[in-house]
Parts: C-alpha cells; sequence; structure tokens
C-alpha cells in the first residue's frame, strides 16, 4: 500500500522528536504510512507544538510540512523552520488565504468542504 499524501495528526509534536503518541502502535502505524507516503502533513493544533505528554515517538521526515493554527506563536514555530520544516498556518474554520491556495492546503478544512459543497 502507498499513499500520494499522508495527512497524520499528532497527540503532540517537536522539531527534534516528531510525533508523539500515547502508544507505539500508534507511532509505528504513522512511521510505516510516512515510509511510503509521496508528501507527509502532519496537523497539529498550536497547543500541541513543542509538547512531550508521552513517550512513544516516530521521527518527522525531512520534508514533512506542518500545518497548525493561527494561534501558534513565533515561539512554537521557530523549532521547526529552524530545523527545515515548511510550516502552513492556517485560520481555522474560517480560512482567510486564497481560494486557490485553500484548495492546495486547506482540503482538511471543514469550512472549506462545506462551502465547496454549496457552489
Amino acid at each position: 500500500m502507498s499513499f500520494d499524501r499522508a495527512f497524520l495528526g499528532a497527540d503532540a509534536v517537536t522539531a527534534d522528536r516528531g510525533i508523539c503518541e500515547e502508544e507505539l502502535e500508534q507511532t509505528r502505524l504513522k512511521e510505516l504510512m510516512i515510509e511510503r507516503a509521496g508528501a507527509v502533513y502532519v496537523l497539529a493544533h498550536a497547543a500541541k507544538l513543542g509538547q512531550r505528554p508521552f513517550h512513544a515517538w516516530a521521527p518527522l521526515p525531512s520534508d514533512v510540512t506542518l500545518v497548525t493554527d493561527s494561534s501558534a506563536t513565533d515561539e512554537q514555530i521557530r523549532p521547526f523552520t529552524d530545523a527545515g520544516i515548511e510550516v502552513v498556518t492556517v485560520w481555522g474554520c474560517r480560512c482567510r488565504a486564497s481560494r486557490q491556495f485553500r484548495r492546495r492546503a486547506h482540503e482538511h478544512c471543514s469550512h472549506f468542504m462545506e462551502n465547496d459543497r454549496r457552489r
């Protein structure tokens, strides 16, 4: 099995350790998905950035994109950008990005999908 894109959630994420999960099985599954994906996106709310609540970790690939919300501070984002990780900030359910950008990067946004269905 392989994937063009993998969109992964996380209990927490750090630039140095990667994706943090409660169980080893969760991190192993994410490692397999990362290995088999053409592009990897980690979706994490700002409250999860830099946190280390558990002890199971899946390393981030070098070409990962971190997608977080607009409440993320520069201090939270800086370790990721310093590590060469692309960070995309979305504006919650009321995306303020251009329509073309939303179509590419915010397909996971339920607000966009609801609006798209109405058109």
